[in-house]
C-alpha cells in the first residue's frame, strides 16, 4: 500500500513537472495566437472524450472485476469510434449553424480548420481507449500500470515537443500537430500492449490450474 501512495505521489509530481515545462515551450515557441489554437483544440478534444466516456470510463473500475474483460472492451471500443466520428462531425459543421444567428462575436463558437479536424477526432479516439486501458488497470488494481500509462503519455509530450519545436525548429502549430501524433499513437499502444500482456498471463495462468485440476480428478 505505502509503495503504491509513493510510486503514485511521484506520478503525479512529475507530471505536474513535465505539464509546465510543455506548457512554457509551447507559449515561447508559439506565441499568444499558438497557445490560443491549443487550448480551443483541447478543450474540443476534451469534449469528445467525456461524452466517450459515458460507455465506460469510470465506470469501468467497478465492472472490470465483476465482468468478462471483453465484454468491456467490444462495447465501450465501438461507443469510442462511433461517438469520436459523430462529435468531430458535429465539431465541424455547429458553428456554421450557430454562429451566424449570435451577432456579438466574443459569444460565437470557435472554428477549427478542417486541415486539424481529422486529427483531433483521432486524438480523442486514441485518448479515448487508452482511458479505457488505464480504467481497467485501475479496476485490476495494477495502480503501477496505472501511472506508468499516465507518465509515459506526458513524457512523450514532453520529448515530442522538444524534438519537433526546439531540436527540428517546426515551430508551428504542424509541428505541434506533429507531437500529438506521435504521443497519442504510441501511448495507445504501449497501454494496449501493458493491457493484453497482462490479460494474457491471466489466461495462461487460468489455463494452467484449470489443466492441474484436471490431472487431479484422473
Amino acid at each position: 500500500m505505502l509503495k503504491n501512495i509513493l510510486y503514485t505521489l511521484g506520478s503525479k509530481v512529475g507530471i505536474a513537472l513535465l505539464t509546465f515545462i510543455n506548457l512554457s515551450i509551447t507559449s515561447h515557441v508559439l506565441g499568444a495566437q499558438g497557445r490560443g489554437f491549443i487550448s480551443v483544440f483541447i478543450a474540443s478534444m476534451s469534449f469528445i472524450i467525456l461524452i466517450n466516456g459515458l460507455v465506460g470510463s469510470s465506470a469501468i473500475v467497478f465492472l472490470t472485476p465483476r465482468t468478462n474483460f471483453y465484454k468491456l472492451l467490444i462495447p465501450s471500443y465501438l461507443w469510442a469510434i462511433f461517438s469520436s466520428i459523430l462529435c468531430t462531425w458535429g465539431i465541424m459543421n455547429l458553428p456554421n449553424l450557430i454562429n451566424p444567428l449570435i451577432e456579438n462575436p466574443l459569444y460565437q463558437l470557435p472554428i477549427i480548420s478542417s486541415e486539424y479536424l481529422w486529427g483531433l477526432g483521432i486524438f480523442a479516439l486514441l485518448g479515448s481507449l487508452t482511458e479505457f486501458n488505464m480504467m481497467v488497470a485501475l479496476g485490476k488494481e495494477k495502480i503501477g500500470q496505472y501511472n506508468l500509462i499516465a507518465f509515459i503519455q506526458i513524457g512523450l509530450l514532453t520529448s515530442s515537443l522538444i524534438i519537433f519545436l526546439l531540436l527540428i525548429g517546426n515551430n508551428n502549430i504542424h509541428g505541434f500537430m506533429q507531437t500529438m501524433y506521435v504521443t497519442y499513437i504510441f501511448t495507445f499502444l504501449a497501454s494496449f500492449y501493458i493491457l493484453f500482456k497482462q490479460e494474457e498471463r491471466i489466461c495462461l495462468l487460468y489455463t494452467s490450474d484449470a489443466a492441474d485440476d484436471s490431472f487431479r480428478v484422473y
